[in-house]
């Protein structure tokens, strides 16, 4: 039976740091998706999370089919997914919030797939952060239609993917790993692009683009994607899956109060009950085996 080790405090902090970079990453799709359209703002992300590093930086020993594997389901299946959804109106908190569900996909495969083990606070506390974002994503008015709600789910189900591909084929060098994977997502992001938004979205870059939407890309590849899922990705080789991923529920939470702040996007009893719930269940997992140890005296 598998068990999970508990997180130090050096590497809780950079698992916070993650998430609040990926709660206010949400808050800069949307504003470069005012000026570019989902799958072309996908497919220059990891062009530029790609190259020229690829020129420079070796092919990790990893099978080609397993780099490729991750590269589609990471880029097309999350972000591809993602910029759809807030393209069409779905607020960004809301699309983290869903994306997030992704924390309990993970808990639930680790537990049956790798025999990890867990405890009954990690369970309750789990629960508690699961009421937190169904209270939030019922109550959520802006936009939240069926097809948002879809396409976010399925990215929800690719991040869990991405992350047993992680835990179980154990790449020693992340960055290279990484680097590679995305050069996979880019002909399916490219052709996605092409089919759904046409040739001319490429072409009308050069009238549309402005600083915001270049700023937008440059803080997705290099510190959303390439720093952020670095961080992100040690920790889940180095612990488990299941239990990092709880502190990704944090990320709804960075969205909100982000997207209130900038985009004045309101955060009324309903929503501040949900964060509480999420933030209490994250804080009760994180703090389990101390619980556990008080209670077993």
């Amino acid at each position: 039976m598998g068990n999970l080790k508990k997180i130090s405090l050096t590497d809780y902090a950079l698992l916070l740091l993650v998430a609040l970079i990926w709660g206010g990453n949400f808050a800069l799709i949307k504003v470069g998706l005012e000026q570019i359209k989902p799958f072309v703002m996908s497919f220059i992300r990891f062009f530029l999370c790609v190259f020229p590093f690829v020129f420079f930086i070796p092919r990790p020993k990893i099978p080609v089919h397993i780099l490729a594997a991750y590269g589609i389901l990471f880029g097309g299946g999350i972000w591809g997914c993602a910029n759809i959804a807030i393209y069409n109106g779905t607020p960004p908190g809301t699309v983290s919030l869903i994306i997030q569900l992704s924390a309990f996909i993970t808990f639930a495969i680790g537990l049956v797939a790798f025999k990890e083990r867990a405890s009954k606070i990690s369970i309750a506390a789990l629960f508690i952060s699961l009421a937190g974002l169904s209270l939030m994503l019922v109550k959520s008015g802006g936009g939240s239609d069926l097809v948002g709600i879809v396409t976010c789910l399925f990215a929800a189900f690719c991040f869990s993917l991405c992350t047993f591909i992680v835990q179980k084929h154990q790449p020693k060098d992340l960055l290279p790993f990484m680097i590679w994977s995305f050069l996979f997502s880019l002909p399916v992001l490219f052709i996605l692009a092409v089919y759904f938004e046409g040739v001319e979205s490429f072409y009308s870059l050069r009238d549309t683009i402005n600083y915001k939407a270049i700023i937008s890309l440059i803080s997705q590849s290099y510190v959303t994607t390439l720093l952020g899922y670095w961080i992100w990705n040690y920790n889940i080789r180095k612990y488990s899956g299941s239990t990092v991923a709880p502190i990704g529920l944090l990320v709804p939470f960075f969205a909100i109060i982000i997207s209130y702040i900038f985009f004045s996007y309101p955060i009324n009893e309903t929503a501040a009950l949900s964060i509480s719930l999420v933030f209490c269940g994250v804080i009760l997992f994180n703090l389990r085996h101390k619980i556990e140890y008080l209670l077993s005296r």
